[in-house]
């Protein structure tokens, strides 16, 4: 007899029913037994009270587990008869052969086996052997006990008072026993796909819920390196990952055709967290050599990348040796959508040294799809921001062609106006805003007629009134454009004053847009200190000196001290030209006055500091006047 259809009938007495329990279950799992302990506990309970003995064998006929009550009939007969243990075993094995049920009397009236083959997708997946005393009189027993070379008396002591079930009705319990087999695997096989869908449903709400957390970071108000640092903290809080590096190229997305035909492969972007000490070279050839970057000297296209990459103890693969242990384990996700790679994702080792489970590599595969949306959702933004920067750029351009005294003073303005935004401590959005209303301040002049805007002499009332609907000009332009209407307040009301005595809607004080205030100042100055056909560049501090003398007239008093507190000089180098045509070093004429010289700073509203003097106020006024009898006297 083999030791496997023996060593489940040794005796167990002393084993608890929860610690038998515990070892069936495990052996009908070890075994891959065609039931659960738990089916298989119950099957033999119930039968056991009718006289029936359970035992389960494998698809091969090898024993497995058998009714092991305490102190019961059949446990202890199959340990005494060494006949009745072959005789079991053989019968199984030919029911296994046969996938049919078999129902004997292999030692005479005594005894009634049945074999049941359990079948799975027309596959003998194991045999349930039933076995029972089917004869009363003493002298069946006897003849039983002789067949199964076991001692008589014993016998009969054993089966004094156990059911007997007639051999003729077999059938009949056989099928309902068969009906109980297939119904207890269905049931089995229900619970499975139960605990599987609650696991799978539980795994899915945890992942829907993590990955909506990593989704509300990828935000196109931010930068990315401001948003992957978000995501990368994020996915390091959750996972068990050591540490996370997102690689991106230092240029557009391309495939890996456009990446080949590069004589000079571009520098690599790697935003990094936690336990990741390479280099973003480092990364690169990393994601390279795992197949998941595109390299100019190879044939793997971002189209052919495969989903993930897992690589488990580096160390032993000798490509990766010139990691020399700094990596152990790594998980690497390209991020690819349309044939175009913007990236990997890489996660290197983790806290616990062990292997990514799947479901950490399910959650981060999601987590670089979505980096990949939003890694190409913000190359399609700065495409359509680059284009309308250039549309913009050459509406620009085509009012500069029109005066080429005045080529350059939007890009001046816009430059100005962004700085004095800073210096007010505006928001950079606030200050990218201004700047972008700088730009467009003027762009109804494209309406002017140029013999009007390259006039060299005076402005008649007429042409004067036709130069002051720019601002309104400007603005129908430009209304009709979503993505700039909220720059209309720079573009309609930079000419109004505080005083009110502005144009076009000669509005007052706090009535007055920011914007239009904001760049109302930067004009001004760069209209002051730049030369044009009609008059010279004001000296830079001379011009200082009008911001504080009109600052709270013409000008917002707040922003007009906040401009004064910038370096001149810095002003004068923002704009294309850097202040070619503007007048940085004052000349002698002009800043000399009665002997000393002016500077920006002054000590009231109508004085200026001169070499540590202060200037007569009637000598500033009659200096100022002049610059403004020049003024008026070319109509602007």
């Amino acid at each position: 007899m083999t030791e496997s259809s023996s060593s489940i009938l040794r005796p167990d007495a002393a084993r608890t029913d929860a610690g038998r329990s515990a070892s069936l279950q495990s052996r009908l799992a070890r075994r891959g037994g065609p039931l659960s302990g738990a089916a298989f506990a119950s099957l033999a309970r119930h039968w056991r009270a009718a006289g029936v003995w359970l035992s389960v064998w494998d698809g091969r006929g090898a024993f497995i587990a058998c009714d092991r009550q305490e102190g019961a009939l059949w446990p202890r007969l199959a340990r005494r008869s060494e006949r009745l243990r072959g005789g079991l075993r053989d019968l199984a094995r030919r029911s296994a052969r046969s996938g049919e049920t078999i129902c004997i009397q292999p030692w005479g009236a005594g005894l009634g086996v049945a074999a049941i083959p359990i079948v799975e997708r027309r596959r003998v997946a194991g045999i349930m052997l039933a076995a029972w005393l089917t004869g009363e009189a003493e002298q069946t027993v006897e003849r039983l006990a002789e067949s199964l070379r076991v001692d008589a008396e014993s016998l009969i002591r054993l089966v004094a008072g156990s059911p007997r079930l007639p051999f003729a009705g077999g059938e009949a319990w056989q099928s309902l026993l068969d009906a109980m087999i297939r119904q207890a695997r269905e049931l089995e096989s229900a619970e499975r796909r139960v605990q599987s869908f609650t696991r799978n449903l539980s795994e899915t709400y945890e992942e829907l819920n993590l990955v909506y957390g990593v989704s509300e970071l990828l935000s196109l108000r931010d930068s990315p390196a401001v948003v992957l640092q978000r995501v990368a903290e994020e996915v390091m809080t959750i996972s068990g990952t050591a540490g996370l590096a997102i690689v991106l190229p230092g240029h557009p997305a391309a495939g890996a055709e456009g990446l080949r035909s590069s004589a000079k492969r571009p520098p690599m972007v790697a935003h990094r967290m936690g336990d990741a000490s390479l280099d973003a070279a480092d990364l690169e050839r990393l994601a390279g050599a795992m197949g998941l970057a595109p390299h100019h000297d190879s044939s793997v296209s971002a189209a052919e990348m495969p989903p993930h990459v897992v690589r488990n103890d580096l160390w032993k693969e000798p490509v990766f040796g010139w990691l020399e242990g700094r990596v152990r384990h790594v998980t690497g996700f390209p991020l690819v959508s349309d044939g175009c790679w913007f990236g990997v994702l890489l996660a290197l080792n983790r806290r616990d040294s062990g292997d990514f489970s799947s479901i950490e590599i399910k959650f981060m595969r999601a987590v670089a799809d979505r980096v990949t949306s939003y890694l190409e959702n913000q190359q399609l933004y700065d495409d359509l921001a680059n284009l309308l920067m250039g549309l913009l750029q050459a509406l620009i351009s085509s009012i500069d062609a029109k005066d080429p005294y005045t080529c350059g003073h939007s890009e001046r303005v816009a430059g100005m106006a962004r700085r004095l935004a800073q210096q007010a401590g505006w928001p950079a959005a606030e200050c990218q805003r201004v700047y972008m209303a700088g730009l467009l301040h003027d762009v109804g002049k494209i309406g002017v007629p140029d013999a009007i805007l390259c006039k060299p002499g005076r402005l008649t009332d007429e042409e004067f009134t036709i130069l002051r609907r720019h601002p309104e000009i400007g603005g129908r332009i430009l209304s009709g454009i979503r993505e700039v209407r909220d720059l209309l307040p720079g573009v309609l009301y930079h000419h109004e004053r505080m005083d009110g005595r502005g144009y076009p809607a000669r509005l007052a004080g706090m009535e007055i847009p920011a914007l239009g205030r904001v760049i109302c100042l930067a004009d001004c100055f760069d209209a002051m200190t730049t030369s044009r056909t009609y008059r010279a560049a004001l000296p830079v501090s001379l011009a200082m000196c009008e911001l504080r003398r009109c600052s709270g007239s013409q000008f917002d008093p707040v922003l007009a001290h906040r401009l004064l507190e910038i370096d001149p000089h810095e002003l004068l180098t923002i704009g294309p030209d850097a202040g070619a045509e503007r007048a940085a070093t004052p000349t002698p004429a002009a800043t000399h006055v009665a002997g000393t010289e002016l500077t920006p700073g002054g000590s009231g509203a109508g004085d200026a500091m001169a070499g540590g003097v202060v200037l007569p106020r009637e000598e500033l006024g009659r200096i100022v006047k002049d610059w403004q009898r020049l003024v008026r006297r070319s109509g602007r």
